[in-house]
C-alpha cells in the first residue's frame, strides 16, 4: 500500500453505503470512508484521518455523479450539517441500501444470519416528520448559532438563527420552536448548549431544559404551541404519554406501520411470553399484550 498523508487527495469509485451513514469505496489496499458519497459516484476524496488501513475522506469534488445521486433542497445540509446522512441519495435507493445494511449486520451473526430481511417500509414524502429534536447553541449573541453538530465534529451549524431557516425532517412544530428558541437566545444570550424538544401531531409542546432556563425560555415561547410536561400520541387506537427526554418513535407517521409489522410476524394462536427489549414507554409491549396469555 502507498504511503498516503492527510489533506491528500484520491480518485475514487464510491461502491456502496455502510452502516454509520458513509460510503465505502477501495484504494490501492485501504478502505475508504466517503462522507456523503453516493454509490456510481467517481469523486475525488480528501484525506482527513488514517488509522491503519482505513481512510476517513471528504468529498473534495465529485468527478462523475451517481444516477442515484440527487441535490438536497435543505439549506442546511449544503452549509455543512450532519444531522441527515443520506439526504443526496434517492429514496428509493436509500430504502434498498437501508435493507442491505442490516442483512450484512446480521450476517456477521451465525444465529442470524439466516433469517430473512423484508423491504425497508417507506414514506410518500419524507420529508418534515421527526417529533423530536435535540437542537444545539453556541457562539456570541450578536453571531448565534442554533442548529445541530457538523458530522464528526462539535461545531454546530447555524440552521433557525435565520429568517425561515428550518430542518427539513423535523416536523413544522420544531421548527418552529427552533427559530423561536434562537429568537430568545438572540434578544437574550443565556447559558443554554443544548435542549430537547418533543412535540405531538397537534400542537403539545415539551421542552427538556436546564431547570434554571425552562421558566424564562418557555416564557418567550409560550405563543408557540401548548407547553407541557409531556405530549400524546394516537397509535392503532391507543394514547401514549411521553416526555420529552423519554424514548418513542420519533417518526410519528410511520410508527403504526412499524407496530403492525411487528404484530404480523406473530403467529395466529396467543403467545405465552413476549420481551420487549429497551422498550421505552412500552409501544409495541401494550400491543403485545393483546396477544399473550
Amino acid at each position: 500500500m502507498p504511503l498516503l498523508q492527510k489533506e491528500q487527495c484520491i480518485t475514487v469509485d464510491v461502491e456502496r453505503l455502510v452502516y454509520g451513514g458513509e460510503a465505502l469505496a477501495h484504494y490501492e489496499g485501504y478502505e475508504v470512508l466517503v462522507l456523503r458519497g453516493v454509490p456510481g459516484d467517481r469523486v475525488s476524496a480528501r484525506i482527513i484521518g488514517i488509522h491503519d488501513n482505513v481512510l476517513r475522506t471528504e468529498i473534495e469534488e465529485i468527478v462523475t455523479p451517481s444516477p442515484s445521486r440527487v441535490q438536497p433542497e435543505c439549506l442546511g445540509y449544503h452549509d455543512g450539517c450532519g444531522g441527515c446522512q443520506w439526504l443526496q441519495v434517492d429514496y428509493g435507493e436509500q430504502l434498498r441500501w437501508k435493507k442491505r445494511v442490516v442483512q450484512e449486520i446480521m450476517g456477521g451473526y451465525d444465529e442470524l444470519k439466516d433469517i430473512p430481511v423484508r423491504d425497508v417500509a417507506g414514506m410518500d414524502r419524507p420529508f418534515f416528520y421527526r417529533n423530536k429534536m435535540v437542537v444545539r447553541v453556541r457562539g456570541p449573541q450578536d453571531n448565534l448559532r442554533v442548529g445541530f453538530h457538523t458530522p464528526r465534529t462539535k461545531w454546530v451549524i447555524n440552521v433557525f438563527n435565520k429568517p425561515d431557516g428550518q430542518c427539513h425532517i423535523q416536523n413544522e412544530l420544531n421548527n418552529r420552536i427552533g427559530r423561536g428558541l434562537a429568537e430568545s437566545l438572540t434578544r437574550e444570550r443565556r447559558p443554554l448548549k443544548s435542549a430537547t424538544v418533543r412535540t405531538s401531531d397537534g400542537d403539545e409542546v415539551s421542552l427538556d431544559l436546564d431547570r434554571k432556563l425552562t421558566v424564562a425560555i418557555s416564557a418567550d415561547l409560550q405563543n408557540i404551541g401548548t407547553q407541557a410536561p409531556f405530549v400524546h400520541y394516537a397509535v392503532d387506537g391507543r394514547r401514549f404519554r411521553v416526555t420529552s427526554p423519554s424514548f418513542f418513535q420519533a417518526n410519528t407517521a410511520q410508527t403504526g406501520t412499524l407496530v403492525q409489522a411487528v404484530m404480523d410476524m406473530l403467529p395466529q394462536q396467543r403467545i405465552s411470553t413476549a420481551v420487549d427489549v429497551y422498550c421505552g414507554v412500552g409501544l409495541f409491549t401494550l400491543f403485545l399484550a393483546d396477544r399473550a396469555e
